[in-house]
């Protein structure tokens, strides 16, 4: 006999087949029903027909693209807290490197930061984990996990003859999305890692503050979004409208239904979500002129590129680097009321100028691979990456960039900061992708019309 959540299981493919030429067979259906009767009477061990309801809707789910899944409880609430911007880890921030992950940044008062992790330590496995064959956005997801669990790192780090293993506990950890900072004394640069609801609200404000400790001005401005998978769209409309004229077009989408039909421009009721004070209103005028490089990468998904389009095809920024991911699509999360939820692909993404994003990504107007090498002057580089706790950093300092791809050298005779465990990160390799942007705000700033 098929038991009433075996039924319920059937009807769930049933009306979902209605609405294909499949379904209109009645075949279908009774060969369905045939099955679930089957694995319900005959399966070697006795079926949990929850278990069984949730593995159809997660396979019915998959095979429609790789963005749609089906949520337990456990995972819909930890993709609450993360597009909160907060979560269960260490307190680190990561990129793909190879087989492994490098540590770019340390946030202060975290497990990583008491256990003395630097910024360069290579992690190769998480507990047992190899990270070889796991994408950053699968190995981000092992990393977090829930409050006071433990976790284990196998790390290698630069002069120290083998790996070593680190169990840490875990911590609630209030996401820092914006990392900001000058470059010179004329040149702003912001660093989004992902954006959450509140990522352009920070940036706004860092860049307010950065452009009131500039007594030479802003002359030109990098935004550096590589290696950040995305988030809300909100965000993301929020962080395009910060450089575009009110009103711009930055993004519209389409799909079956007509509230996937929509269109986003750089105005508050459509970044805002519900009432509040307009961020945006507050950041500097020069924000919306001042010569701006964007740079991304194939770790760069979803809202960055949604950003990056945006600001290329109102021809606002000059992107560089290398092709982005091609994720353009839309996830609508509806909950079940059970605490679980379904995330459906509902729409797509197009560019001001129609483009799809969706599995082109977003090809820069100077194409350059990241090639980097070890430079002679770990402090600079880690300055002009960025990298160096920009808090500490938000004054002018000397850059140096040593790059395959040419030779650029930036003195000052300003005294570098000093590099202490507390204050900054280590970064012995030149980014590459930094220097093609910066030459390319020097040749902005040069040919700038009056």
């Amino acid at each position: 006999m098929i038991t009433i959540r075996s039924k319920l299981l059937c009807a769930v493919f049933a009306g979902v087949l209605s609405t294909s030429a499949l379904a209109e067979s009645a075949d279908a259906l009774s060969r369905l029903t045939r099955i679930v009767d089957l694995i319900k009477s005959r399966y070697v061990e006795p079926v949990d027909d929850g278990k069984l309801f949730d593995q159809a809707v997660r396979g019915l789910l998959k095979s429609l693209d790789m963005h749609s899944t089906y949520l337990d409880a456990e995972s819909f609430r930890k993709l609450l807290q993360e597009t909160q911007g907060k979560y269960g880890g260490l307190g680190i921030e990561v990129r793909k490197d190879g087989d492994t992950l490098r540590i770019l940044t340390i946030f202060e008062d975290t497990p990583a930061h008491r256990a003395g992790l630097q910024a360069g330590d290579l992690i190769t496995q998480l507990n047992e984990d190899s990270l070889a064959q796991l994408t950053l956005e699968q190995a981000v997801k092992l990393a977090r996990g829930e409050p006071y669990t433990s976790l284990t790192l196998t790390l290698l780090r630069d002069g120290e003859p083998g790996p070593r293993r680190l169990t840490l506990d875990r911590e609630q950890i209030q996401g820092r999305s914006v990392r900001a900072g000058m470059i010179g004394s004329q040149i702003a640069y912001a660093r989004l890692t992902q954006f959450h609801r509140h990522t352009a609200e920070e940036m706004a404000l860092r860049l307010e503050r950065l452009f009131e400790s500039s007594p030479n001005g802003i002359e030109g401005m990098i935004l550096d979004l590589r290696d950040n998978p995305g988030g809300t769209l909100h965000s993301a409309v929020a962080v395009a409208s910060a450089f575009l004229p009110a009103d711009a077009l930055v993004v519209y989408t389409n799909g079956m239904s007509a509230e996937s039909k929509l269109k986003f421009r750089a105005r508050k009721e459509d970044y805002l979500r519900g009432a509040g004070e307009d961020y945006l209103e507050r950041l500097p005028g020069v924000f919306k002129t001042t010569p701006l490089v964007v740079l991304v990468n194939h770790g760069s998904a979803s809202s960055s590129e949604i950003v990056a389009a945006a600001l290329q095809d109102h021809k606002r920024a000059t992107i560089v680097g290398t092709r982005t991911y091609g994720k353009g699509s839309i996830q609508s999360v509806v909950p079940l009321g059970d605490g679980s939820a379904l995330k459906l692909t509902t729409a797509h993404y197009f560019t001001p100028k129609g483009r799809s994003i969706d599995k082109y990504g977003i090809v820069p107007d100077q194409v350059i691979d990241q090639e980097p090498v070890v430079g002679t002057d770990a402090v600079s580089h880690a300055v002009a990456l960025g990298r160096l706790s920009l808090d500490a950093v938000e004054s002018s300092v000397a850059t140096r960039v040593v790059c395959r791809a040419g030779l650029a050298q930036r003195d000052s005779n300003e005294a570098l900061p000093a590099l202490t465990p507390d204050s900054s990160e280590e970064v012995g390799l030149a980014d590459c992708q930094l220097d093609c942007a910066l030459r390319a705000l020097e040749h902005l700033t040069a040919y700038r019309p009056e």
